[in-house]
């Protein structure tokens, strides 16, 4: 299916339990406990906590902590497509102000510091990195337990591959 590569990947490593049909039932098991931890009732109460945090430090508008982080990803994205547009119109490097030395960046990064300082001192009040991490432990001990056979099959057909 890989072409030349493939074919020689395949001899030389055989068949990918992971990859088999046995075992899509499992993957698509694993896909979604992944993309829900996120959506964890546990997590959403974390996630307030941190976010009545926030607001109360002055930062208001978070619903969960990855969101402080995007917030100035974003606005940073927002800089550089200002500067740079879609690439269909030519950029004068006699008048171009590198975004990296624009006044709009060096505000962005003021707005950074105050934001991460506030936000760390949310996430130790909260006790947010130790407790997303219990929350996690918890789902995966779950998970498990309710996916022990399928697992155990999987570790078997992998360890029968070695």
């Amino acid at each position: 299916d890989a072409g030349c590569q493939g074919w020689a990947q395949h001899e030389l490593a055989g068949d990918d339990p992971w990859q088999s049909d046995e075992f899509a039932d499992l993957r698509a098991k694993m896909d979604e406990f992944w993309t829900s931890a996120q959506e964890a009732p546990e997590l959403a109460e974390l996630n307030a906590e941190w976010a009545a945090c926030m607001d109360d430090g002055g930062q208001p508008g978070f619903t969960a902590q990855a969101e402080a982080a995007q917030s100035i990803s974003d606005e940073q994205n927002e800089i550089y497509n200002a500067a740079y547009g879609d690439g269909s119109v030519e950029i004068d490097p006699e008048t171009f102000v590198a975004p990296s030395e624009s006044p709009e960046m060096k505000a962005l990064g003021e707005k950074e510091i105050a934001l991460a300082l506030v936000d760390l001192s949310c996430r130790e009040k909260t006790s947010y990195t130790q407790e997303s991490l219990k929350i996690q432990f918890a789902r995966e001990e779950q998970f498990i337990a309710d996916n022990k056979a399928a697992l155990d099959a999987f570790k078997a057909a992998a360890e029968q591959k070695k």
